[in-house]
């Protein structure tokens, strides 16, 4: 794939001489093209001309001399193409038996008997629709797929019917399979009505009875989804038909991410909930714990928009989140991925807050790729305490894993942990009222006191193990 500046393909072709041809995009298309060349001409006869061979195949950065010329934007899927090459991956050449039998070596007879880790490994993990549009300042997703294509790509998903026999397919061809984890950016937003997305969740219903009437499998499914796939972030009304219909289908949970409880934040995240995104957030988690669904929420604990302010927001309202029973993944900072606003922001934040690294072009050491694998608060406030975060956490987690005597430091105990940390950091630098820091403690400890002794080795996260 051949970044947005065309000059960029010429950059790869010049500095990797064994390079001839880059693939810009998602390369299906401009690849089977290729495919076919070479099986009628032979690859050593393309190689020795390219142009002759592929100058008229859109989507290539073709080698010439020592330059590169572009070929041209590929066409994006229609919705029959998508469909016949989805309904093509059926994973039987994967060896999941195989990858399965590895995971399982990992754990007692004793833990292979619960029924929840089972559903964790024996996951099948299908795509079964192309992108989200949506645009969030830290996500790639919609960049690459207007990159690629010259223009935003429209959003579309295998459906009705077509989904049914795909998931059908899959679970036949994998008898030992319990979970079909949807591996969508975002399987709820497929384009179409939400009629549309109704018909697809009746559809994963069926499947699910016939394959328990066929063998007696219980098959779970989970994907991803946004807040406001639940919550109207106008009205903050719930749901509640499309959430009864969601459970119904068989999904026991959904990932979602919060990203942060702060409004202004979010706003910068550009996640388009409006002012009152944080109760948007919460009403969704509740509403997908009140309808029996396990959700995996995701929280931006600081990145390059953070304050003082946003950082005490998500330790309240995280706190309430957990002392809720909800399972949250919680990512100390965020990276940059290019093409993304937190990117081009990045280029005008000036020096000192991003950690960068060289990292080793595979098979070419004399190239370093320079990338930024953490982002700081632009706010110095912020950055000074997320650096005494980072600086404690890994003591911290020593002292509280002796302390707790526990064997495995599963989600469960490492997000109160990082609450408790960060709560002790803003109470000692006097962003946090004593009184409320002291609540806030109490409750956090009494949540890690509660896995003393734990030799849980699994989360209830409904993610494989």
């Amino acid at each position: 794939m051949a970044s947005k500046r065309d000059s960029r393909g010429s950059s790869f072709s010049r500095n990797v001489p064994r390079l001839d041809l880059i693939a810009r995009g998602e390369g299906e298309k401009p690849l089977t093209e290729l495919v076919k060349k070479a099986q009628e001409h032979g690859v050593d006869a393309i190689r020795a001309n390219l142009r002759l061979y592929l100058s008229h195949v859109r989507g290539f950065y073709i080698r010439d001399g020592g330059k590169s010329f572009f070929t041209g934007y590929p066409e994006p899927f229609t919705a029959e193409e998508f469909t016949r090459a989805t309904l093509a991956v059926d994973f039987t050449d994967v060896g999941l038996d195989l990858y399965w039998d590895q995971l399982k070596a990992h754990y007692s007879a004793e833990q292979l008997g619960d029924p929840v880790l089972l559903g964790k490994i024996l996951t099948i993990k299908p795509y079964t629709s192309n992108y989200c549009p949506l645009g969030c300042a830290f996500c790639s997703t919609t960049t690459f797929h207007r990159d690629g294509n010259g223009r935003t790509a429209k959003v579309i998903a295998i459906r009705k019917n077509d989904l049914a026999e795909y998931v059908r397919s899959l679970l036949l061809k994998n008898p030992q399979a319990r979970k079909v984890m949807f591996k969508d950016d975002l399987f709820f937003l497929r384009g179409g009505s939400r009629n549309d997305l109704l018909e697809d969740l009746q559809a994963l219903e069926d499947v699910r009875n016939e394959i328990h009437a066929f063998d007696g499998r219980d098959v779970a499914y989970h994907g991803k989804a946004r807040v406001d796939t639940w919550v109207d972030p106008r009205t903050l009304t719930v749901d509640t038909r499309l959430l009864e219909a969601t459970r119904r289908a068989g999904f026991t949970g959904v990932s979602m991410g919060l990203e942060t409880f702060d409004p202004d934040e979010l706003e910068a995240y550009k996640k388009k909930l409006g002012r009152r995104g944080a109760e948007v957030n919460r009403l969704a988690l509740d509403a997908c714990q009140r309808y029996g669904m396990n959700v995996v929420s995701y929280i931006i604990l600081s990145g390059l928009y953070s304050t003082v302010k946003s950082l005490t927001q998500n330790v309240r309202w995280i706190t309430r989140s957990l002392s809720d029973g909800h399972v949250m993944r919680i990512n100390d900072r965020l990276f940059s991925l290019p093409g993304t606003k937190i990117d081009r922001d990045l280029r005008e934040s000036g020096e000192g807050i991003t950690l960068e690294t060289d990292s080793l072009v595979v098979g070419h050491e004399h190239i370093k790729v320079r990338r930024v694998v953490s982002v700081f608060p632009r706010d110095p406030e912020a950055r000074e305490v997320m650096d005494e975060f980072e600086r404690s956490l890994a003591a911290s987690r020593r002292e509280w894993q002796e302390r707790l005597g526990v064997s495995h430091w599963i989600p469960e105990v490492e997000g109160p942990h990082k609450m408790w940390l960060l709560n002790r950091i803003l109470a000692g630098r006097a962003h946090l009222p004593a009184g409320e820091s002291e609540r806030i403690e109490e409750t956090l400890e009494s949540m890690l006191l509660g896995y003393s002794g734990s030799h849980r080795s699994v989360s209830n996260e409904p993610t494989t193990a």
